[in-house]
């Protein structure tokens, strides 16, 4: 078997991570991708594990943020920051433990880059909440999550786009009406790929396979015609969509 295989284990979700409706999350994610070579995803893997643990016996952090997996072999490290003043201090943070630990950093920039593949690159995503939805209990942010899905769309610029955005008030509204169980974070590749990127998050993949489909949920609401033509009619704003599953990496954090 190739890729990056994780635990199908269920872990609990620890107190301070879960969120909750009256959370208010910062606006900006500084993202960074690492598309793995298949083959070498135990070499990236246990790069990043040996330099978390020089960090840790130094008391230092790398502010990489959490990691999350995208399918079998793709990484992401998802930082939260308010404004930008913010992003330039952890910028300057982030330079602190490769000075203090030049011997470890050597050894994980070598074994973790020779495992990447392109494309290699780094995002900023500004928060879409008018896009978003929370379950009626429960809500789920990055952080808490355990599996999901990402939704990556190209929506036409302007009013040929209009479309994938006015629908959703409609769909928000039949999904809350039927209780649908998964959260709906979305943000804006702000500075980056200009796409709309939605995660679409459980407590673990057991809720994620019971989950019903979107449309299913909003035809049980709306019927299935009305569900139908909507979904139509949001496609219609839409150039191109990919899909990836995803599972939050909690061993890969930084400390």
């Amino acid at each position: 078997m190739t890729g990056c295989v994780h635990s199908r284990s269920e872990p609990v979700i620890a107190p301070e991570a879960k969120a909750t409706k009256d959370a208010k999350a910062p606006k900006f994610r500084a993202i960074h991708f690492d598309h793995v070579d298949p083959q070498k995803c135990p070499q990236f893997e246990n790069a990043r594990r040996e330099w978390l643990r020089a960090l840790t016996a130094a008391g230092l952090s790398d502010e990489r943020g959490i990691f999350l997996q995208a399918g079998s072999s793709a990484f992401l490290t998802v930082h939260a920051f308010a404004d930008f003043a913010e992003l330039d201090q952890l910028q300057k943070a982030r330079r602190v433990a490769p000075v203090r630990l030049k011997d470890a950093v050597e050894k994980y920039d070598r074994d973790s880059d020779g495992a990447l593949v392109p494309p290699h690159h780094s995002e900023v995503w500004a928060a879409a909440d008018y896009l978003g939805y929370q379950p009626p209990e429960g809500a789920l942010d990055e952080r808490s999550f355990e599996a999901g899905y990402m939704l990556i769309e190209e929506v036409y610029p302007g009013p040929r786009g209009e479309p994938y955005y006015s629908t959703w008030e409609e769909v928000r509204g039949a999904l809350e009406k039927a209780r649908y169980p998964l959260t709906r974070l979305s943000f804006s590749s702000t500075y980056g790929s200009g796409h709309v990127v939605s995660l679409w998050l459980s407590k673990g993949r057991a809720e994620l396979a019971a989950a019903p489909s979107i449309s299913d949920a909003i035809a049980s609401v709306l019927g299935k015609a009305r569900a139908t033509t909507l979904l139509e009619q949001q496609r219609t704003g839409v150039v191109s969509m990919q899909r990836h599953e995803i599972l939050r990496r909690r061993d890969l954090d930084s400390p």
